[in-house]
């Protein structure tokens, strides 16, 4: 599928083959005992939830990941049948939407124990949970010390079953530290206590991608892979056991090139003035599609195959990048703000390196008025 441009020349390409690779590179590891949760909140990490979804599911994934209920009805109305674990709490006017779609919440709470319970049986419906226990990252979830009282509280609760049990590890992508261990051995006494109420539980799920890249004894019987299956890794060291393909590059066309003279003040407050004779290139994205106003005066873009720099301060629709060294730049040309041109490449990994950020922020911010072009 082609770009249509049917607003401006500003697109990201996903390669959907290299979702499937990923994914099959992580079946390898984790092994056939073991289930896999695509996680594709955030509209599937910049990429695009549904077609990531249909993607990872025939890929193999046995399960999908939202961060929010309408998240998941967005792939219900899409005609996904998967099952799909929303990762928080809704909120207790979200329950009649859970229940509608058959969503799957955490549940940590137990005036939302009450609630989900009370909708279901109107809707004479059961609504399966995964509870979240705290086991260090102090974020959501059932601290460990209330986890038995809570399930006391709970197991009597009607159209209420609980199908799984989950944990986030908090320092995954650091795996000496030992708070690792630490949670490892919490989550195995919650999943004792929890299979002494609720027997049937059948997902037991600690690991993230870095957890399931560097700590094999925290993937239980499933994972939740996010950043994994696009490609991105949690740090260099991953790297180095894991080989996996970046599904997504960022590209535009150049708008104007221009030329200007010697002490030439370029965008907003002239941050960047020119020192001999330049050509100027706009470039039509902005911090408002997700081009970071850090990167001004630092950050590279790709023309023609060579790196260019960011000229001025990146605004909210458009960027001036200094193509003085590159020949023959002319309106309508290839650029590439993630991905390969020629021989030279630039990543999310990069970008983030620049900005003090990770590389998910930089790809799940990518905006909504940038169309996604799906390859296979």
């Amino acid at each position: 599928m082609a770009p249509r441009f049917n607003y401006r020349p500003v697109w990201v390409e996903v390669n959907l083959a290299a979702i499937e690779e990923n994914i099959r590179t992580f079946k390898r590891i984790i092994g056939s005992q073991c289930f896999l949760m695509a996680v594709v909140k955030a509209n599937g990490y910049g990429h695009g939830a549904v077609e990531v979804s249909r993607k990872a599911l025939a890929s193999g994934a046995d399960y999908l990941g939202v961060a929010l209920p309408e998240e998941g009805v967005e792939l219900r109305e899409a005609g996904i049948t998967a099952p799909i674990l929303v990762l928080a709490e809704p909120s207790p006017d979200q329950v009649p939407l859970v229940i509608e779609y058959d969503l799957e919440p955490a549940l940590y709470t137990l005036d939302l124990a009450k609630k989900l319970s009370e909708e279901s049986q109107k809707k004479n419906k059961e609504v399966l949970v995964h509870l979240k226990v705290d086991t260090g990252m102090h974020r959501a979830g059932i601290l460990f010390n209330d986890f038995f009282r809570f399930l006391e509280e709970i197991k009597d609760l009607k159209s209420l079953r609980v199908i799984g049990l989950f944990s986030h590890l908090a320092c995954a992508d650091l795996p000496l530290k030992e708070i690792n261990l630490k949670q490892i051995e919490l989550f195995k006494k919650a999943k004792a206590i929890v299979k002494k109420f609720f027997p049937q539980t059948t997902y037991f799920h600690l690991s993230n991608t870095a957890g399931t890249i560097f700590l094999p004894e925290a993937r239980q019987n499933m994972v939740r892979l996010g950043l994994g299956i696009y490609g991105l890794y949690p740090n260099e060291e991953a790297e180095k056991i894991v080989s996996l393909r970046p599904a997504l590059s960022w590209k535009a066309k150049v708008a104007l090139v221009k030329e200007v003279p010697p002490g030439s003040g370029v965008s907003y407050c002239h941050t960047f003035v020119t020192r001999r004779p330049s050509r100027l290139a706009l470039v039509p994205l902005g911090y408002a599609d997700g081009l970071k106003r850090a990167l001004s005066n630092r950050g590279e873009l790709l023309i023609n195959g060579r790196r260019v720099l960011i000229a001025g301060r990146v605004c909210m629709d458009q960027v001036m990048v200094d193509v003085t060294e590159v020949e023959k730049v002319k309106a309508g040309d290839e650029v590439v703000i993630i991905g390969s041109q020629g021989k030279e490449k630039i990543t999310a990994e990069e970008l983030a390196e620049k900005i003090g950020t990770v590389n998910y922020e930089i790809v799940s911010t990518i905006g909504s008025r940038v169309e996604r072009v799906y390859l296979d």
